[in-house]
């Protein structure tokens, strides 16, 4: 008889991890993240994609089709302006966390080259581009390429050049830009 209350609790443990979410399981990991930070059940589009974190310094993790799905595990101070190549395409998710700049560091954020595609989204909610100064057009992200932002704030950035790279402190356009949310 104890053995079958034994096996019961057993079964009924099973059950009821088998019913939390994978994500429950993975720390750290960011997966079933819709590019617009909604699930899955909100959008027909959606799939399961697997975020990698990000901190600022590695390389960006493309995979063989040239692109990237990466969230900021923390809030990230960057060193160097961070370029999406031609032919790339890059998701980064702000995951509610600040990508600023380094002290010292005179640059814009996001550099978005022909040919490339940055898309933006923050399913943390509060996530920004802040604090950056770039000599040139763009001091959140300078744009040639297509951008897209779903969530997220650009904010508190400038540029310090004059005529045409003085404009865009935010975002400087020269491609294509949609927003579907964010400020």
């Amino acid at each position: 008889n104890m053995k079958k209350r034994i096996l019961s609790v057993l079964i009924a443990v099973t059950m009821l991890i088998c019913m939390l979410p994978t994500a429950v399981f993975a720390a750290g990991t960011h997966t079933n993240h819709c590019v617009c930070g909604e699930q899955e059940s909100v959008h027909s589009n959606c799939k399961d994609i697997e975020w990698t974190a990000w901190n600022g310094t590695d390389a960006i993790p493309y995979d063989s089709n040239k692109t990237a799905y990466v969230y900021l595990s923390d809030d990230i101070e960057l060193t160097a302006t961070l370029t999406v190549a031609y032919g790339k395409t890059l998701y980064l998710c702000l995951n509610g966390n600040t990508l600023s700049p380094a002290s010292g560091f005179t640059g814009g954020a996001i550099k978005v080259n022909s040919g490339a595609t940055f898309v933006l989204t923050d399913c943390g909610g509060g996530g920004a581009i802040s604090g950056f100064t770039s000599p040139t057009g763009g001091g959140g992200v300078r744009n040639n390429g297509t951008f897209t932002m779903y969530g997220g704030a650009i904010s508190n950035n400038r540029t310090t050049g004059s005529g045409e790279d003085g404009d865009g402190g935010g975002v400087y356009n020269k491609g294509t830009v949609t927003m579907y949310g964010g400020t």
